[in-house]
């Protein structure tokens, strides 16, 4: 399904395939959090915090949760 088949019918990006993905993927860091583990899986969470440097124990933490409740729909 792609963007033309929503045609006039989307008050709101976050209503399509596209809007869902963004919220999954957005934000600062998760897109890099997927690279890592794409390239280096498994990968612990402590080499993961030296692998990216900048990012805080809390904030890794709570985007690795957002990530795995969205890989596991209710």
């Amino acid at each position: 399904m792609g963007m033309a088949d929503f045609n006039g019918k989307v008050k709101n990006i976050q209503d399509t395939p596209f809007g869902y993905t963004m919220s999954v993927i957005g934000g600062k860091w998760k897109m890099v959090i997927i690279y890592l583990l794409a390239e280096n899986q498994p990968v612990r969470f402590n080499e993961m915090k030296r692998q990216i440097g900048t990012i805080t124990f809390k904030i890794l933490s709570s985007q690795l949760k957002e990530l795995e409740a969205d890989s596991n729909p209710s």
